[in-house]
């Protein structure tokens, strides 16, 4: 319990007017006698009253009425005092029924409008133009249907979690393929983002798919196999037939990875991740200076 000084409880209980009687006497020769009235006022209570007021009373304030004292409610003569603690009756525990008071059946013609668990598949793939397809079916049990199709299945459906799906694609950067009912990713950053990083929480989210082609297109470190050098007219030959994408790319990339880009986009649609400290990009970098390679 908060302690609280009693004075503070004196603006509570406001003030009463009163009939103040005061008299005057003088003695002697010209002795006289005088009485004055006034009114003044003064606390319903003061503090000093207060503290020494009657436990049996209570003081009861209430918003927009006056202070009110009465006696107190003696609460073990309440007629259920014997289901409280006080009563010796048992304890109550939050969260905790040790009896069901109440039952629901559902009737069979409810149930129909109740929809089961919605589960998403995602089935991924790449357009002619290496642009992401994601193709999306809602199954409920042994129903399964694209949802981006105008007809669809007459069940009950979780329109809010469908809702909640289909955003999940817009955030990542999918548009709608309308002619195909399917979903695309066409920006090349959204696309190396969503394979890096958005992938692995769709594939926790979804069941996903993806055909061979899809999983062809990788990801990868620039690398050389093997590296072909001669010495001609006194010059350092070096043939870069052995690294491990088209030798006519060479050029792109390098004009990427000077601008410090992420990442290059080969003509197979896969990516070659610029990281600064690739050794062959660093190599390439430094032959590139010299013009000494040759293709």
């Amino acid at each position: 319990m908060n302690k609280v000084p009693i004075s503070m409880f004196q603006n509570f209980y406001g003030k009463e007017t009163i009939d103040l009687d005061t008299h005057g006497k003088s003695s002697g020769r010209s002795g006289n006698y005088s009485t004055n009235y006034q009114i003044s006022g003064r606390e319903l209570m003061t503090p000093d009253e207060v503290r020494l007021l009657d436990n049996k009373y209570a003081l009861l304030f209430i918003r927009g009425e006056r202070p009110i004292m009465d006696f107190k409610y003696d609460i073990l003569k309440h007629p259920n005092v014997a289901y409280t603690t006080d009563g010796k009756g048992k304890p109550y525990i939050h969260g905790k029924t040790d009896k069901a008071i109440a039952s629901i059946v559902l009737d069979e013609e409810i149930e129909k409008y109740m929809p089961k668990e919605l589960y998403t598949k995602v089935y991924l793939d790449y357009d002619k133009n290496n642009y992401i397809t994601a193709e999306v079916k809602f199954c409920y049990d042994d129903t399964e249907f694209n949802p981006l199709l105008a007809k669809n299945p007459d069940i009950a459906r979780d329109t809010l979690k469908e809702a909640e799906t289909l955003d999940k694609f817009r955030r990542t950067g999918f548009m709608l393929d309308v002619a195909n009912a399917r979903l695309i990713l066409v920006n090349e950053e959204k696309i190396y983002y969503f394979l890096t990083n958005e992938i692995e929480d769709y594939m926790r989210e979804f069941e996903v798919f993806a055909t061979e082609q899809f999983k062809s297109k990788e990801i990868r470190q620039p690398k050389i196999s093997n590296l072909g050098v001669r010495i001609e007219n006194n010059l350092l030959q070096i043939n870069l037939n052995g690294i491990d994408f088209e030798a006519s790319e060479i050029k792109k990339i390098m004009e990427k990875y000077k601008l410090k880009k992420k990442f290059h986009r080969l003509k197979d649609g896969s990516f070659i991740e610029l990281n600064e400290d690739n050794d062959t990009l660093q190599f390439l970098e430094n032959v590139s200076k010299r013009n000494e390679y040759n293709l």
